[in-house]
């Protein structure tokens, strides 16, 4: 037992310390046993690899290449038309809300509302059919015009026309609203988006002040409509593979193009507190809807707060990654979004990933056929001299070799 332990212990230290057969020779050794099977293989099979080898790996860096570069080329592309699209769909929300503004002043500006709000009381019956005839004009305009009229510097209405849909006398142009005494200020006024008291829809008001010949305001125009117009505008810019936003300053969500029933009166930014209790105390979105529910859109808030133009950024909703714009408006604190999913943005990447790969196939096709074809007529002399060498060691010294050609081989054939 003590002569075993002995040996072992004399190989151990013969071998440095290491174990016995793992020793530098051992290991030359076992790297030649590894690479025997392919100094083994057939030369045709070597052809046919070497072929194959040469075709393959070309193709396979160009394509890696082609694909790196494709898929930015093209995401760059996409986020450049979703952006174009995002500025089209603002344009338009904006020619809305233009026109809807030039119909209020136009109507302001009017002699027969102008004498009729400056007249005093008495007088006003000599202007009122005249100016009935202007109100009723302006809510002929768009069918969304759910009432329009006209107030006195006290708020109360001189004249009011709703639409035949709207029961009641409207709920627009109080004294407290603050699109009201903005316009009694001067200015000509969008309101934010808020749910009618009266007719439960989502409403707009647009307020201009009316002027005498001194310049003195007399009166304010209101005009109370809804907002399908911008719905419309949104559903438009909307498809399978992308959708368009309308959002308050708030992140609030006003139109969704595609499932406006699940997003309205949602919001993808955080609101503070306070500013959720108000909204909520004032029943701004009506009394159906308690409080705005934050929709968790993981990076979303990052460009909403910027508070400009954002051209391209991403944002994860639900585990899924979204490709977005996000272009503010110029006459009122919105915003409208353009976002789509990733997957839709690679979509074209993968459709030429499947043809890379289709030609890929058919490359290397190609290059097996080739590769046999040009082994099996290399090998084609090798296999006549080995027939021949094998009929000399058996003493058959007449036998002839056929000659292929006029290279090596050839040469070698024409000696034998």
């Amino acid at each position: 037992m003590q002569n075993q332990q002995a040996d072992a212990d004399l190989a151990r230290g013969a071998a440095g310390g290491r174990p016995a057969g793992t020793g530098p020779l051992q290991q030359r050794q076992q790297r030649r046993w590894r690479l025997r099977p392919i100094r083994d293989w057939r030369i045709n099979t070597k052809l046919i690899a070497v072929m194959l080898l040469l075709a393959v790996v070309p193709v396979l860096i160009i394509s890696v290449l082609a694909q790196r570069t494709m898929r930015t080329s093209l995401t760059a592309t996409q986020q450049q038309a979703l952006f174009a699209q995002t500025q089209g769909l603002k344009t338009q929300v904006e020619g809305v809300i233009k026109r809807n503004q030039a119909l209020a002043v136009n109507t302001a500006e009017n002699n027969a509302i102008v004498r009729y709000a400056a007249a005093a009381s008495a007088d006003r019956s000599s202007y009122q059919d005249l100016a009935d005839t202007q109100l009723r004009a302006l809510l002929a305009q768009d069918p969304a015009f759910e009432a329009v009229g006209l107030a006195d510097t006290e708020g109360n209405y001189l004249l009011l026309k709703t639409a035949p849909s709207v029961s009641g006398n409207g709920d627009a142009g109080t004294n407290g609203a603050v699109y009201f005494q903005q316009a009694l200020a001067g200015n000509n006024v969008v309101s934010g988006v808020s749910v009618s008291p009266v007719t439960g829809h989502p409403s707009v008001f647009y307020a201009v002040p009316v002027r005498d010949e001194r310049q003195q305001i007399v009166g304010v125009i209101l005009i109370h409509t809804n907002t399908a117009a911008f719905q419309q505008v949104v559903e438009h810019g909307s498809n399978e593979n992308q959708a368009a936003m309308l959002l308050d300053q708030l992140g609030i969500v006003l139109n969704h193009g595609n499932d406006n029933s699940h997003y309205q009166y949602h919001t993808l930014v955080p609101i503070p507190l306070q500013q959720l209790t108000q909204i909520k105390t004032l029943h701004r979105f009506g009394d159906m809807v308690q409080q705005v529910d934050y929709i968790n859109a993981v990076g979303f808030a990052d460009a909403f707060n910027q508070n400009k133009q954002v051209d391209s950024f991403t944002y994860t909703l639900n585990g899924t990654l979204y490709y977005a714009a996000l272009v503010p408006m110029s006459d009122v604190p919105w915003r409208v979004v353009v976002t789509s999913p990733a997957a839709a943005f690679t979509g074209p990447v993968s459709a030429q990933t499947s043809r890379n790969l289709l030609l890929g196939l058919v490359v290397l096709a190609a290059a097996a056929g080739l590769g046999f074809l040009t082994a099996r007529q290399l090998t084609r002399p090798l296999r006549a001299l080995d027939t021949a060498a094998q009929a000399i060691s058996a003493g058959d010294y007449d036998v002839r070799v056929p000659v292929y050609g006029h290279d090596e081989l050839g040469e070698v054939a024409r000696t034998v």
